[in-house]
């Protein structure tokens, strides 16, 4: 019965092989969640970060910029918010603040691409229902995301999927 989703989903596709419910049963759908793919290591607190004074495109790569957000945020900081500890030997923080629409499932993704020399941070919103999306909400969102640390010279390209 673990795989009972794997029968419904090849009755629907089967019976609707027009319908949109093939996208009811892809892995993003299932978990209903968000996914962190590729070498993401992982998401910080959207909640506190959206008090600090950080770019559309960010990249955090020094204690000393992280530090500086912390000490300077642009509203009150709720009484538990508190900065992560990074090692920023090792790791470096991407965020990229996007308006969130209607999807059902938010998947952030970065890549890393050494022939080009660049990370891509890339974030899609994947609609998992048959609605119809027709605009988006004014709902902004920080996508701050914990990476290994970028080499130097390196840079990073941000996309919105749609």
């Amino acid at each position: 019965m673990r795989n009972s989703w794997k029968l419904v989903a090849g009755l629907c596709i089967l019976a609707f092989p027009n319908f949109t419910c093939k996208k009811l049963f892809h892995k993003e759908c299932r978990n209903n969640a968000e996914l962190l793919n590729g070498i993401i290591i992982d998401r910080l607190n959207q909640d506190c970060l959206f008090s600090l004074n950080t770019q559309k495109e960010d990249i955090i790569a020094t204690q000393a910029h992280w530090d500086s957000l912390w000490q300077n945020p642009k509203f009150p900081l709720q009484a538990d918010c508190q900065p992560q500890v990074i090692d920023f030997e090792k790791e470096s923080i991407l965020i990229f603040k996007t308006v969130s629409g209607e999807g059902d499932v938010l998947v952030l993704d970065v890549s890393k691409d050494d022939q080009n020399h660049k990370y891509i941070f890339s974030i899609e919103e994947v609609n998992c229902s048959n609605k119809i999306i027709h605009h988006k909400v004014a709902i902004g969102s920080e996508n701050a995301v914990r990476v290994p640390k970028i080499p130097n010279g390196w840079t990073v390209e941000f996309r919105e999927e749609d």
